[in-house]
């Protein structure tokens, strides 16, 4: 018979597993903490004492970061404890508060409902996390959010006016690639692409989700632009 103590531990354990990479000291490369939080949440579980769950939530995963801090980087800081607020919700998390945010940006008259549903789809929170609705209202009214301005402009659908006046970048998770004999690395995609007309300015694939891969991206998409640029102006001088 497993003891309450035993119990505990490997709740705990299973917990450090899930953060371990966030809290031992690992220097993470730009991105790679958000890359290893969206696999994180993306898998399956065998978690310890639970019959229905088998995954966690991105706030979850934060919150267990903060408590193992907290304990003084002490494996005592994961075990579960006894809420004093049970059957009531948890406040919404700095995370959450800005997902709240950019989704009632993105759609001004979406309902809480909604946005609890969307919150779920993009596993901000578990599929058994209870989220209070009122919680989100009293959240929304505090950001002068709850209620739609119809004087506002829509700025969902802006465009620039000009080629070239504004570019933006965009990156999508790639393949993994061998890169030697036994080793495979994840790639991913970084696009540079014109607001006014679409089009991709340049993209290319690098194994690293970094500034400086960025910024090579941004440069190389410049001089086509530019090479571009200087065609069209001797083209014109031909005519």
């Amino acid at each position: 018979m497993i003891t309450e103590r035993e119990k505990k531990l490997q709740i705990a354990t299973f917990r450090f597993g899930i953060i371990s990479e966030f809290v031992t000291g690992v220097r993470l490369e730009y991105g790679e903490k958000e890359r290893l939080i969206r696999e994180k949440i993306g898998r399956t579980y065998e978690v310890p004492f639970s019959k229905t769950r088998t995954r966690v939530a991105r706030s979850t995963v934060e919150y267990w970061i903060n408590q193992y801090k907290k304990a003084g980087f002490r494996l005592e800081g994961l075990e579960p404890k006894r809420r004093s607020d049970k059957g009531s919700a948890r406040a919404i998390s700095p995370s959450l508060k800005l997902a709240i945010k950019e989704l009632k940006k993105e759609e001004p008259a979406i309902k809480v409902p909604a946005i609890i549903n969307r919150l779920r789809h993009k596993k901000l929170i578990g599929p058994d996390e209870d989220l209070n609705p009122s919680t989100i209202y009293r959240y929304l009214a505090a950001e002068e959010l709850l209620h739609v301005n119809h004087d506002a402009l829509d700025k969902r659908h802006f465009e620039a006016s000009f080629p070239n006046e504004i570019w933006q970048s965009d990156v999508m998770h790639g393949p993994y690639v061998r890169v030697d004999s036994d080793k495979s690395k994840k790639s991913y995609l970084i696009a540079i692409i014109a607001d006014h007309s679409r089009l991709i300015i340049h993209a290319e694939f690098y194994l690293a989700e970094t500034l400086d891969n960025l910024l090579d991206a941004l440069r190389q998409g410049i001089a086509k632009a530019r090479a571009s640029a200087e065609a069209l102006r001797r083209q014109r001088c031909v005519l």
